[in-house]
């Protein structure tokens, strides 16, 4: 048990690192601005109307009942601004008390040979870096090699993308 302990403490010890938990909080980040940008969440085919007319998908991920869910789990990885920014586009709303999503088929390019590497620029900010290929299913477009650098900063007591942009 005192080994397990030691091993649990370690371990937390070196998650609560900044550069380890950028790692995991990019990966979050680039899930959840795929999210917006062609590849939603896994939806349900029971489409429903809202109010307006339009067709909405229920999401199926367990971790988000509502748009304030989701909003919430925004403002963990990234800024106000880039979580509201996000939101703003309208491509996810409640209907009867559920969230949905506009879409339910994922359009975006599949990223591969993913590489991400993790500098400190001060005490308050890295700087994740990633190369890969985005790649489309369907081969309307050719692979594309891709080279980004997000900026994970401590701002006030939580550490957040305070910029996210892909390339078009």
């Amino acid at each position: 048990n005192v080994y397990r302990r030691q091993r649990d403490d370690a371990f937390g010890e070196y998650v609560r690192q900044p550069e380890v938990e950028a790692r995991i909080q990019f990966t979050r980040a680039l899930e959840a601005w795929g999210w917006f940008s062609g590849a939603p969440p896994e939806t349900t085919a029971d489409a429903r109307k809202a109010e307006d007319g339009s067709t909405w998908y229920p999401v199926k991920d367990s971790r988000f009942s509502t748009v304030l869910d989701l909003r919430m789990y925004l403002k963990g990885i990234f800024s106000d601004e880039i979580a509201e920014e996000l939101l703003g586009l309208g491509l996810y709303r409640d209907v009867d008390d559920v969230l949905c999503c506009a879409q339910n088929t994922n359009t975006a390019p599949t990223l591969t040979d993913a590489k991400v590497q993790v500098e400190r620029a001060s005490d308050a900010k890295l700087i994740c870096r990633l190369e890969g290929t985005l790649t489309w299913s369907d081969g309307s477009r050719p692979a594309q090699a891709v080279s980004a650098s997000f900026p994970y900063e401590k701002v006030g007591d939580k550490w957040l993308f305070t910029e996210f942009s892909w390339p078009e």
